[in-house]
C-alpha cells in the first residue's frame, strides 16, 4: 500500500486556502501592511522553468529584502537548485541570511551543503506530486523519463540505456515525457533527435491529463 502525503489537502482541511497572483506593488504592500501577524515569510526561488521572465527571476530577492528590513523571519524553498546555472547560484548567495534554506530532495540538500549554503540552516520537506492519480491500465511503456527536458535530470543517461537495449536488439517501448523551456530549446532539439534515432516516443509540452493517459 502506498500512501501519498498532500500538503496542499491536508492543509485545505483546517484552514481556507486561496491562490492570489500578486503584482511586486502588491507584493511588497502585502508584506509591509501584515507584518504584525506574519510569523514567518516563505519564499520561493523559481524554477528553471521560469528562468525567461526575468522579472519573476528578481520577485523572490524583493520580498526576501522587504521581509528582512521589517524584521520577519523568513525561509527560502530552493527547487531544481543543482539545475540552475552558475549565474543563477550566484544571485543566491543572499538567501544565506535566510532562517532556514528549505530543499525538496536530499540529492538537491547534499548540493546545496556543499556549494552554498550552511548546514545548521537547511531543511529537507519532499514535495507530492501534482499529477492527479488515475487507474491503471495496460502497460503501454516499458521505460519512461518523466520531467523538465533540461539539463542535469539525467536525460542523457535515460538515451544511454535505450541505446545500450537497442544494441542488444531487446524488444521495449520507451518515452520522454515532460515539458521543454522555451530557454533550453538548443538542449530540447538535441535530445529529441537522439530520441528519434533510438526510436524513443516523445510526448512534450502536453496537460497533466494527456501525460497520465498516455503513461498509464
Amino acid at each position: 500500500m502506498i500512501i501519498v502525503y498532500n500538503l496542499n489537502q491536508e492543509i485545505k482541511k483546517n484552514y481556507t486556502v486561496n491562490v492570489v497572483k500578486l503584482s511586486l506593488f502588491e507584493l511588497i504592500y502585502k508584506i509591509v501592511s501584515n507584518r504584525k501577524i506574519i510569523k514567518l515569510i516563505n519564499i520561493q526561488y523559481p524554477s528553471i522553468g521560469f528562468s525567461t521572465n526575468k522579472i519573476a527571476a528578481f520577485k523572490p530577492h524583493v520580498a526576501f529584502i522587504l521581509a528582512k528590513l521589517v524584521g520577519l523571519k523568513t525561509s527560502i524553498t530552493l527547487h531544481e537548485f543543482s539545475s540552475l546555472s552558475k549565474r543563477a547560484q550566484y544571485f543566491l548567495k543572499i538567501f544565506k541570511l535566510a532562517d532556514y534554506i528549505i530543499f525538496t530532495t536530499q540529492y538537491e540538500k547534499n548540493i546545496g551543503e556543499k556549494t552554498l549554503f550552511n548546514s545548521a540552516k537547511t531543511r529537507l520537506i519532499p514535495i507530492a506530486s501534482n499529477i492527479p492519480s488515475c487507474q491503471k491500465k495496460e502497460k503501454k511503456f516499458d521505460l519512461v523519463h518523466f520531467g523538465i527536458i533540461s539539463k542535469g535530470k539525467g536525460i542523457e543517461e535515460f538515451i544511454w540505456i535505450i541505446k545500450e537495449l537497442n544494441k542488444k536488439n531487446i524488444k521495449f517501448r520507451s518515452a520522454l515525457i515532460g515539458y521543454v523551456p522555451s530557454a533550453d530549446n538548443s538542449y530540447a532539439n538535441l535530445i529529441i533527435e537522439q530520441c528519434t534515432e533510438q526510436k524513443c516516443e516523445l510526448l512534450l509540452n502536453k496537460s497533466a491529463a494527456e501525460n497520465i493517459k498516455s503513461a498509464s
